[in-house]
């Protein structure tokens, strides 16, 4: 039988160190003002993506023809810091995309302190089905 300590590591994680600790209490102190960056970023992004001619799709909240968008803005009043897009052209020139990106580096996380880009139908969801309708 396993103890209960062993079960909580398995469900919650270790406790962090104290450095760590410290670190995550001196970040929260800037917290709000990084968020206001982050989610201004995403909207200016996204709105300058949504121009771009090789771009065919923004899936975005905080563009008003967002299906999301009316409730976001009358419930949570912020967008988030994630943005999908759609290119013409498909995979090859997703790929020539981020290829060529110089600001974004990429990974398929999505928490890290930098600005990061993947194509997920080649790598997070490349066994998912393409015909997701039930």
């Amino acid at each position: 039988m396993q103890s209960i300590r062993t079960i909580a590591l398995k469900h919650i994680g270790a406790p962090i160190g104290p450095q760590e600790a410290y670190l995550l209490q001196r970040g929260l102190r800037t917290l709000a003002l990084r968020m206001d960056a982050h989610l201004a970023g995403a909207a200016q992004v996204a709105a300058f993506l949504a121009k771009h001619p090789a771009v065919a799709k923004v899936i975005y909240p905080g563009l008003a023809d967002d299906p999301g968008h009316t409730t976001l803005a009358e419930t949570v009043g912020a967008y988030g810091g994630m943005v999908s897009i759609e290119l013409s052209g498909g995979f090859t020139r997703a790929a020539r995309f981020l290829d060529k990106l110089h600001l974004f580096t990429q990974a398929v996380s999505l928490g890290d302190l930098e600005s990061l880009a993947c194509h997920p139908a080649s790598t997070t969801h490349a066994a998912m089905s393409v015909n997701l309708s039930p």
